[in-house]
């Protein structure tokens, strides 16, 4: 896996598609962080290779939520507690 910046993305495409073509992963950034990640791309794939990534990005996200549950005390929540609040937000309503 290579790192590059959006000015060496610009100045030196012709080199990159070669390194994308030789198998190479290759990670954006601008600032110092990550903007985007260039893979190496088969046709016969390419579907299913976009399936796998939606699907790993979507369980990094729930990964990421059940966290912030869990920091905000929200695995502490009784049955009772977790209905009364599904109540309120359908009511449009948000408690405290």
């Amino acid at each position: 896996m290579r790192f590059i910046t959006v000015r060496e993305l610009r100045a030196s495409a012709g080199s990159l598609w070669k390194q994308l073509h030789d198998g190479d992963d290759v990670v954006v950034t601008l600032n110092g962080k990550p903007v985007a990640l260039l893979l190496p791309a088969d046709e016969r794939f390419l579907e299913r290779e976009l399936e796998i990534l939606r699907r790993v990005r979507a369980e990094l996200a729930l990964e990421d939520l059940h966290r912030m549950s869990l920091g905000a005390g929200n695995d502490l929540l009784t049955d009772e507690e977790i209905e009364e609040e599904i109540q309120t937000v359908r009511k449009g309503k948000r408690r405290g």
